[in-house]
């Protein structure tokens, strides 16, 4: 039997005009300039210039006289040491040629620690004392360019937090800034005034054909243009390396199977030190150097039907764990999870007990619990690291299609929050575990629940260091299809069809 669809959808074909697959740099990238994209407002509000967004966060810092938090120094921490923020914005490189490599435009080797997450010096938010329960409140709402045929797909926060790429279903990824009023909500520790004006789309990046998955580098800092990039993945196509800046392609990583044919990824991740990349494939892992782009790879073969820990499938999703990063997960199609040794690819264990796909994996911060969640499955399931098969407890939501539905934890690991195919969020204190039962898998109740979309809530994201929660909507509705009169209301009398909405909300969590 052929392998499932990874996300349950069928799309019309898009033809791309960039294939990159020599790896080489199809649109060289010049920070001094500002993006040229017709159509659209260049980045230098707070990316490339740092005017006028990055100046007011600065300004906002100097006013300060409290000096940041940071995250911190505990297990659940990354092994890189963290570096000094940065408060002056630094002078764009003169050359183009500092930004990439020659033999591919890559992003060029770390030289220097830095978290993952850096919160700029004098943003004072007393995040320790957030409790994530309270009654959110909704800053604004973005609703172009999405509509009820291309509906979003998910939404993740940069490490820096200083904008949020958005995914959609014309195989395009949307970059929208940080609204420049919650710069100063950070430095007060207070609510911004709503509403706030829907953020405009700085730029994006188009892939040819369906994007399959997508991450920023986790080093990215605005003040770092080399840094700034994202990689993804799409059907039929190589991993695309984007700039940050004008949205153009750095690079490409090639994948090939066993006729030496192009193979697409289905999802992607860079380690915790931004060195590597890593593919998943049909059966086997793909790792990258990151300075080193084309068809320069490791294939690690996960597929053995020999051994125990064989997991075979389309590797759905791969996550790290900050506070172990020589250990890496995988989930499968096939409804299992592996854990694998990063340095050699080692497996370790395979974890069976999801009831759909495996479609989003996310590691606690102190690295002694794993969460999984799956397509057409209604759990999200606590795994104990600790005892490697035992499930602590399951946290239920409304997951009723393929699509892949994110859920996202904050910068403690504390609180877990995610949509639902009824466009509500909720939220878990992970920390009130149940009592302890071996027999059977306990249900943790939602300390918080609550109304964010009218239609599927695909998308998640909690901001590195503001109480800034992100939310996205949209899915595929067969009613479109149906003739009017054979509609059927639901119970409040509303058509399946009104209740389509595609768009990007950002809420105040904050008390």
């Amino acid at each position: 039997m052929d392998e499932p669809y990874p996300t349950g959808d069928l799309p019309e074909k898009d033809i791309s005009v960039c294939d990159g697959s020599d790896g080489s740099i199809l649109a060289p990238v010049n920070p001094t300039e500002p993006a040229k994209q017709e159509g659209l407002e260049p980045m230098a509000v707070d990316i490339i210039t740092g005017n006028p967004v990055q100046s007011k966060m600065l300004m906002a810092a100097n006013e300060t006289s409290s000096q940041a938090t940071g995250s911190a120094q505990n297990a659940g921490d990354p092994v890189c040491e963290p570096s000094d923020p940065v408060l002056e914005h630094p002078e764009p490189p003169t050359e183009a040629a500092d930004l990439s490599l020659e033999d591919g435009g890559a992003v060029p080797e770390v030289t220097d620690d830095s978290t993952v997450s850096q919160q700029p010096e004098g943003m004072v938010t007393d995040r320790g004392s957030l409790s994530y329960t309270g009654e959110p409140q909704l800053l604004t709402t973005v609703t172009a360019p999405f509509s009820a045929s291309n509906f979003t797909k998910g939404c993740k926060w940069s490490p820096d937090g200083t904008c949020l790429l958005v995914c959609s279903e014309d195989g395009r990824l949307r970059v929208l800034n940080l609204p420049e009023s919650l710069y100063s909500s950070a430095a007060t520790g207070a609510a911004p005034e709503t509403p706030l004006s829907p953020p405009q789309v700085a730029l994006q990046s188009r892939e040819g054909e369906l994007i399959y998955d997508y991450t920023w580098f986790p080093l990215m800092r605005s003040d770092d243009p080399a840094t700034c990039c994202y990689a993804s993945t799409s059907r039929a196509h190589p991993i695309h390396l984007f700039d940050a800046f004008d949205g153009g392609l750095r690079c490409s990583y090639r994948a090939y199977n066993s006729v030496d044919e192009v193979a697409a990824a289905y999802s992607v991740a860079f380690d915790p030190c931004g060195e590597r990349l890593f593919a998943g494939l049909d059966g086997c892992v793909s790792v990258f150097d990151v300075n080193r782009p084309g068809r320069q790879v490791e294939t690690r073969k996960m597929k053995d039907k020999q051994s125990l820990t064989s997991q075979p499938g389309l590797v759905s999703c791969i996550r790290f764990c900050a506070a172990a990063p020589d250990v890496y997960a995988t989930g499968s199609y096939l409804r299992s999870i592996g854990l694998y040794g990063t340095e050699d690819g080692a497996p370790l264990c395979v974890l069976q007990g999801q009831t759909g796909g495996v479609t989003h994996l996310q590691f606690s911060s102190d690295g002694r619990r794993l969460y999984s969640g799956g397509r057409k499955d209604p759990e999200v399931l606590c795994w104990d690291l600790r005892n490697l098969g035992r499930i602590l407890f399951s946290m239920q939501r409304n997951v009723t299609t393929n699509q892949r539905v994110y859920f996202d934890t904050d910068w403690s690991g504390r609180y877990l929050f995610s949509g639902d195919c009824d466009g509500c969020v909720q939220v878990w204190d992970t920390m009130d575990d149940p009592a302890s039962d071996l027999s059977e898998t306990l249900l943790l109740p939602s300390v918080r629940k609550f109304g964010a979309h009218r239609d599927c809530c695909n998308g998640i994201s909690v901001h590195p260091w503001l109480p800034v929660l992100a939310t996205s909507s949209g899915q595929r509705h067969l009613s479109d299809l149906l003739d009017s009169s054979d509609e059927e209301e639901e119970e409040d009398g509303e058509p399946p069809h009104r209740r389509q909405e595609s768009s990007v909300k950002l809420w105040w969590v904050g008390e």
